[in-house]
């Protein structure tokens, strides 16, 4: 019989860690694709659903990075 290693139920936080460098490699190669081609597409999709599941088990939505919509950080200086 084979052994199966299931993820720790208790601990998804550390579980979403791990995938993080297959989330960025995924963000890499969607920069070297041409914007929505199938390729793109496809590896966008991949991105939503990781980060969808992130939201769902951590309540995160940023969990793997970014912003949200609208939200341009500090603001910005005016003038010299």
């Amino acid at each position: 019989m084979v052994k199966r290693r299931y993820s720790d139920p208790k601990n998804p936080t550390a579980e979403f860690e791990a995938m993080r460098p297959a989330f960025n490699q995924a963000i890499r190669l969607m920069t070297q694709l041409k914007p929505f081609g199938p390729d793109y597409l496809i590896l966008h999709a991949v991105t939503q659903a990781m980060t969808t599941a992130a939201f769902h088990f951590l309540r995160d939505p940023h969990f793997f990075g970014g912003e949200p919509p609208g939200s341009f950080g500090a603001p910005r200086r005016e003038g010299p």
